[in-house]
């Protein structure tokens, strides 16, 4: 899906992530109004901009910063971001994050802070990439 919309912005062929995309994405996905939305999505990353996308959090920037109105103009492109944002949770990593603040979140330290855990997570996280 970030293929689809780099290759968009880049001028690029796009037509083996749009197949990718029906295989995968029909129900969540409108490919007729997406292939329409996606020029507008190209002059809206483009304009008033000198930003070089060559990664997805360049083009989630852009499109938080957009308004409602542009927004509302590619529907598709921006349920496409929301779609990768949402993805990793559902990836090995996120689940086994998810397994660790279990473990971590236990009864008896319900009183935790929400700072402290989120401190504690990222420390579980790190030692973890250092095995």
């Amino acid at each position: 899906m970030e293929s689809l919309l780099l290759n968009v912005l880049k001028n690029e062929e796009y037509q083996a992530e749009r197949a990718f995309m029906r295989k995968h994405y029909v129900e969540d996905i409108n490919l007729a109004l997406l292939d329409a939305q996606l020029n507008v999505f190209k002059i809206l990353m483009k304009a008033n901009s000198s930003d070089d996308f060559t990664c997805f959090d360049h083009i989630n920037t852009k499109v938080k910063k957009l308004t409602g109105p542009e927004k509302a103009m590619i529907t598709e492109a921006v349920k496409i971001c929301y779609l990768i944002l949402i993805n990793s949770a559902s990836s090995a990593s996120g689940e086994r994050s998810f397994s660790a603040a279990k473990r971590l979140k236990t009864w008896l330290r319900s009183t935790m802070s929400q700072e402290r855990f989120s401190n504690l997570i990222i420390l579980n996280n790190a030692q973890g990439k250092n095995r």
